[in-house]
């Protein structure tokens, strides 16, 4: 304490300062959480344009495999007629059918390899709405942050925004 008891101060003298110590670490410890957390959201969007980019490889996989099937349809059917016709075999018209069964087999891979990557994004977006979450609870929820921004609303925890605690003076002097 720079001042003793009874003693005369005049306006702007220091009466007392507060140890920032405490303080200082808590914010250091809040911004390595920050970091620590944007790194992760980070790493999940690179997760989430890598899963885009697969959806779009099983979607393009689909399509081959839809006209493929679209194709053996077409030959079962001539290969059909033919043996009716008596201008084709039987061998010939069991084959097609056999590709045509096996295409449809494809076909049904390839909805679900796109189903399951659509779900696999969807997953990743949730993980990354919970890191959000956890992230923004981990901060604005510990009693340095309340302390040091009583007045914290919705939309500031939602950006993750907290203010600086040491862009004023701490320290106590009279008036």
């Amino acid at each position: 304490m720079p001042v003793t008891d009874n003693q005369h101060v005049n306006a702007g003298d220091l009466l007392a300062s507060i140890d920032d110590r405490d303080y200082r670490i808590a914010v250091d410890q809040a911004q390595a959480q920050v970091a620590i957390a944007q790194a992760n959201v980070a790493n999940i969007d690179a997760q989430i344009d890598s899963q885009q980019a697969q959806i779009d490889q099983a979607k393009a996989q689909l399509k081959q495999a839809e006209a493929q099937l679209q194709f053996a349809r077409e030959e079962a059917d001539r290969a059909g007629d033919l043996v009716q016709k008596g201008a084709g075999t039987v061998q010939r018209a069991q084959q097609t059918k056999s590709d045509l069964e096996a295409q449809q087999a494809n076909n049904n891979r390839a909805k679900a390899a796109v189903i399951g990557t659509e779900l696999g994004l969807k997953g990743r977006q949730n993980s990354k709405r919970t890191l959000n979450s956890i992230r923004l609870r981990s901060i604005c929820n510990t009693p340095m942050f309340r302390q040091l921004n009583p007045p914290c609303r919705q939309a500031e925890r939602s950006q993750g925004c907290f203010r600086d605690p040491w862009a004023e003076p701490y320290d106590v002097r009279a008036r």
